[in-house]
């Protein structure tokens, strides 16, 4: 589960990886490789364009 792992170099690799998908076949591909790790909301938010940074910073906010 996402709490075992460390969640910014993932986050940062899908973000990366994100810049490069061009059909939606990668999208689906790229969303199931990471939805187990960083899970759907984390996932909308890069698609909606949330730079990294603020997905770690409100991670202490979702757990309250």
């Amino acid at each position: 589960m996402a709490e075992t792992i460390e969640i910014e170099p993932v986050l940062k690799q899908a973000a990366t990886e994100m810049e490069k998908l061009q059909t939606v076949t990668e999208l689906r591909e790229w969303w199931k490789r990471y939805y187990l790790l960083l899970g759907h909301r984390r996932l909308g938010r890069l698609l909606i364009g949330r730079p990294v940074e603020s997905l770690l910073g409100s991670r202490d906010k979702e757990r309250d």
